[in-house]
């Protein structure tokens, strides 16, 4: 007869704003039989609340603030790190009312570069729900969400597929923002020629035909 999976220790792995000054992500304990399902714990635990709200300080561009680390999360303690235990919280009962909007996940960095490359043959355009230009990348059968912010680096926004809408993120490089900035200016500099062609390029009339020459006068 199947036995029922037993809860451990499971390390999740998250990163604030205070990423692109160098800070190292943070490790969070709690007790699960799998990721999702620590992950579903843990972010209705008060501790790992407080630890939001503390990075709410940091915010200083439009790219999502936290994000979850899927490739850094392991089952087990994580040797050599600090973690932050909240395992004892969790035993307690203590919860709290899970993040209204779902906290990103981090894209793999394979999958997330295929993306950013083939932004750069999309244009980035202003559209009714977004503040920053936005462009959409097909990619496997989804369709990825590109903001390129002014300041800030360029990030992935959630993805839409079979699944539905996938709040996943990935920030682009420095190099790799001002690639996608430079293709995005050619492109709109290009249309803009374009569009200037049409306007002032003249329409000529066609040369008027001579009539031929009625029957009568013909020698």
């Amino acid at each position: 007869m199947p036995t029922s999976p037993v809860p451990r220790a499971v390390t999740l792995v998250y990163d604030g704003p205070a990423r692109h000054i160098g800070e190292l992500p943070h490790h969070f304990v709690v007790s699960a039989t799998s990721i999702p399902a620590a992950r579903t714990v843990l972010e209705q635990l008060p501790g790992f609340h407080n630890w939001l709200e503390e990075q709410q300080e940091y915010v200083v561009e439009p790219a999502p603030y936290v994000r979850f680390l899927p490739a850094r999360s392991h089952l087990g303690l994580h040797k050599g790190t600090t973690c932050i235990d909240l395992r004892r919280q969790q035993a307690h009962g203590l919860t709290h009312p899970a993040p209204t909007d779902p906290i990103p996940t981090c894209l793999d960095h394979a999958t997330a570069q295929r993306v950013f490359t083939g932004a750069l043959k999309r244009p980035f355009r202003f559209c009714a729900t977004a503040t920053e230009p936005v462009a959409h990348v097909d990619h496997n059968g989804y369709a990825y969400r590109v903001v390129l912010p002014d300041p800030g680096n360029a990030f992935i926004d959630g993805r839409t597929g079979p699944n539905g809408t996938e709040a996943l993120t990935a920030d682009a490089t420095i190099s790799c923002t001002q690639s996608l900035r430079r293709a995005n200016s050619q492109r709109m500099i290009s249309a803009h020629v374009r569009a200037l062609a049409r306007r002032t390029t003249p329409v000529c009339p066609a040369p008027p035909t001579a009539a031929a020459p009625h029957p009568r006068h013909m020698p």
